[in-house]
């Protein structure tokens, strides 16, 4: 199994209609991740930033992310998406670029627009540009 995380930006005045979105994620969009061996999808938001991560059961990643990226309805989706989010304001730390760090297991970037990208385990806590330590937040959107 391979876990992939990633943190983008959400501003506040696109919260609501972002969340309203989660709530009822298009079936077809849900097709097509499972179809592609992607299970556990979680979005965590913490104030502006949003933090997800997924897990890939597959056996050809770079396939599987090739077929979520030309899905007609997932590129809808995300042209819907992808306005209501922006990059990530969080620093990278001096971790080879990596922003997130409890492991030294290298994480892959998922399906989509280019978040920011960082190492994912059960432990992961994000470093704001103070370098002050989040714990991933409790309040989350499950795909």
């Amino acid at each position: 199994m391979k876990r992939v995380a990633s943190v983008i930006g959400l501003p506040p005045e696109n919260r609501a209609e972002y969340e309203r979105y989660h709530a009822a994620v298009w079936p077809g969009v849900l097709a097509r991740l499972a179809a592609s061996h992607v299970h556990n999808y979680s979005i965590y938001r913490h104030g502006d930033l949003l933090f997800s991560y997924f897990e890939y059961t597959g056996d050809d990643y770079e396939a599987d992310m090739a077929a979520i990226a030309a899905d007609p309805e997932t590129q809808r989706w995300w042209a819907v998406q992808m306005p209501l989010q922006r990059p990530s304001r969080i620093a990278p730390t001096a971790s080879g670029g990596r922003i997130c760090r409890r492991s030294s297991t290298p994480i892959e970037r998922g399906p989509g627009p280019a978040p920011t990208q960082c190492v994912s385990t059960a432990e992961t806590s994000l470093r704001s540009p103070d370098h002050s330590v989040w714990k991933v937040p409790s309040r989350s959107m499950r795909l």
